[in-house]
Parts: structure tokens; C-alpha cells; sequence
């Protein structure tokens, strides 16, 4: 009888043929991660969000070579777009893995113990009664040639210092993620147990929103008197830089403002602490899309914002 595998992977795919061969061949070098009845003890769910180009023959072409290696293989078409969000939370409520990791179909796994590390130390931790339910890595940032050019660390990419303890305690957490105009962690670079994130995303989701990723999942993670998150010092995924990206950086930050406000609402309630983070919120994002579009598609590499490899 097979068991259920120990993390899925959920890669959604949009017009991603230039870079997706080379995000599943990152998958495919996955090692660690054995389990009785899986001989991986990886899941891989594949979701087409109804590509234009050849993505669906690329993941097709993936198939076998994921089963060669004892993966367990799902693969979803869809007939219509239907939003990455969307696409996201379809995967995270199909994967049957007790752990999850998001990957973008132009980013890569940074090692081949990318995945293994993080749910050894996830383990590791519920064995002694504490219960981990997000672990980020250090992100690596590579041009669209695949060249490494900085890194992205916790607390702050900016500052070369990293935490020892790879627990992040609570109120160190809350602080950062919502204080840091950059962001300490990208979204590829964690895996997060499932019944965690099922935890944290049931009530928005019941107010018919897609599940909690990213930014939003972290910050109700950080505030739960339940989960801890932690961060690894290793990197775990080399997150690709291009024209793409840069577009999506810079758009619509009103409308990431207003959406930061309604969760912080729900989770800060009425008073003077909403008021001043709402202010932050608001000037750290135009800050930000200021310099976006002050430097253009070379913003992440300017100024050393993102410190580089040594």
C-alpha cells in the first residue's frame, strides 16, 4: 500500500516554456527525502493554466522522468485561465503531502537537498513539540542567463547579519515582516506544512478568496499563537530576475496596499498600532514602486540592495 508523500510540489504554469525545463530539472535532482511505499517521498503536481506555448509538452515530456525517479506525478490542464492564486490553492488542496512547497515555473531549486533540509528540520522540531509551520531559506537572485548576482537573507537584505537559531521567535518576526520595505522572504524559497496553511487560509478562503501565499500567509503565520516559522541559512532556490518580473513588481500597488490593510485589520482590530502600520504600509509600497520605475528592469541590482555573493 503506498503512503502519502512527506512534501508536494505545486508548479503552475502560464506561458512558461523558456525557463520550465530547466525548474523540473531542478525538481527531478531532489534527493533525502525516502519514505516506506514512496521511494521519494515527492509528490510533483504539475498545473497548466491553459499556455499558449509549449509548457503542456514539457510537462508532459517531465512525466516519465519523475516517475523513473519514484515521484508520485499529477498533472492538471485547465480548459480556461483561471489566475495563478487560484491555480495555487487548486494544487495546495489536491497535494497530498504533509508538507508543500510553491514553485514558480521560472525559478529553480537551489541544491539538491533543497526540499530535504527544510522537512528534516520541521521533523526534527514536532518531535520536540514545536510545532513549525512555515521554514523560508536563504534566495539566491539570478539573471534571466541564470547568473547569481545577490542573495535575499532574514532579517533584512541588506545587512549581512543572519540568526543563528533558526526559530524565528514571535514578535522579532511580526516586527520584520511588517517593517522591512523589502520583504525578507520570497514565497519559493519556503515549504509550509498543510495543515498550517489549511489553518491560516480556511476563513478567507470562506469569504470566496483563494488560499494565503507569500506575504499574506507569513504575517498570519508570524501572529499565530500556534505555528513558529523559522529560516534556514542555506539557500533553497535560486529566484529569476526578468522582464516579467520586473512588470509584475511594479503594477498595481494600490491594490496590494488595500488588500495588506483588510488583513491587517483582521488581525490588529481597531487602534493606534493599525493606524501606523496602515501609514508604513502605505509609504514603504510607494516608495518602493517609485524606485522600480526610477531604475527600471536594473532595480534589483542596483545599490547593493540584495547582498552579494561572496
Amino acid at each position: 500500500m503506498q503512503t502519502d508523500p512527506l512534501i508536494s510540489v505545486v508548479i503552475c504554469v502560464y506561458n512558461g516554456g523558456k525557463y520550465l525545463a530547466q525548474t523540473l530539472e531542478s525538481v527531478a535532482q531532489q534527493t533525502g527525502l525516502g519514505g516506506a511505499g514512496n521511494s521519494s517521498g515527492v509528490e510533483v503536481i504539475m498545473i497548466d493554466d491553459r499556455s499558449t506555448d509549449n509548457s503542456v509538452e514539457i510537462i508532459q515530456r517531465h512525466v516519465p522522468i519523475f516517475e523513473d525517479k519514484g515521484f508520485s506525478v499529477r498533472c492538471i490542464f485547465h480548459s480556461e485561465n483561471k489566475s495563478i492564486q487560484a491555480s495555487y490553492t487548486e494544487g495546495v488542496l489536491a497535494a497530498r503531502g504533509k508538507y508543500f512547497k510553491i514553485l514558480d515555473h521560472d525559478d529553480t531549486l537551489a541544491s539538491e537537498r533543497a526540499l530535504a533540509e527544510p522537512v528534516e528540520f520541521m521533523e526534527s522540531m514536532e518531535s520536540q513539540g514545536v510545532s513549525v509551520g512555515m521554514v523560508f531559506s536563504k534566495t539566491l537572485y539570478m539573471d534571466e542567463e541564470g547568473q547569481v548576482f545577490g542573495e535575499k537573507r532574514f532579517p533584512f537584505p541588506f545587512f549581512p547579519y543572519e540568526p543563528r537559531n533558526p526559530l524565528i521567535p514571535a514578535k522579532w518576526g511580526q516586527f520584520v515582516v511588517v517593517a522591512s520595505p523589502l520583504y525578507p522572504f520570497v514565497q519559493g524559497s519556503s515549504v509550509v506544512r498543510k495543515a498550517c496553511w489549511h489553518e491560516l487560509s480556511d476563513w478567507h478562503m470562506q469569504l470566496g478568496g483563494p488560499g494565503l501565499f507569500d506575504v499574506l500567509l507569513t504575517l498570519h503565520a508570524v501572529h499565530s499563537k500556534k505555528w513558529r516559522v523559522a529560516y534556514l541559512r542555506t539557500p533553497s532556490l535560486r529566484y529569476r530576475i526578468h522582464t516579467s518580473s520586473f512588470t509584475q513588481g511594479v503594477g498595481k500597488r494600490d491594490t496590494w496596499v488595500e488588500i495588506l490593510n483588510a488583513h491587517y485589520e483582521h488581525i490588529y482590530g481597531k487602534g493606534l498600532l493599525l493606524a501606523v502600520v496602515k501609514a508604513w504600509t502605505a509609504f514603504a509600497q510607494s516608495t518602493k514602486s517609485f524606485y522600480h520605475r526610477m531604475k527600471g528592469n536594473k532595480a534589483f541590482k542596483s545599490i547593493g540592495l540584495f547582498g552579494r555573493r561572496t
